[in-house]
């Protein structure tokens, strides 16, 4: 996410006529098709386990305050993903929601592999 606030704030340099500026394409090539890949690849795996998780424990799922977290964090990474041609929100949240997302996945290993 870094990297990406980075490559943005190549391309505002460009945007905004700042002296020496150059376009971020061309100051790292390709890496807007990563970002790209890599949204479309990380949104897509976990919108796969939101579905897995609901399909196996049906109406247990809903009873878990995180599995309600996630799944309005993959509802709206769907619905930024499906609408952006069309409605242009600033996905900065989205993001950040996705980290926190990470994160909890991160601890939940770490706690995971304490019982080992």
């Amino acid at each position: 996410m870094a990297c990406q606030r980075q490559y943005e704030g190549f391309e505002n340099e460009f945007m905004l006529n700042f002296p020496g500026a150059t376009p971020a394409g061309t100051v790292w090539p390709g890496w807007e098709a990563f970002f790209h890949i890599s949204e479309l690849a990380f949104g897509t795996i976990f919108l796969v386990e939101c579905v897995l998780k609901l399909v196996l424990l049906r109406r247990r799922f809903f009873f878990t305050m995180w599995n309600w977290f996630d799944l309005v964090i993959v509802l709206m990474w769907l619905f930024d993903w499906l609408f952006s041609s069309v409605f242009l929100p600033n996905p900065t949240i989205l993001r950040m929601a996705r980290v926190f997302r990470i994160a909890r996945l991160v601890r939940i290993i770490a706690w995971a592999n304490f019982f080992d």
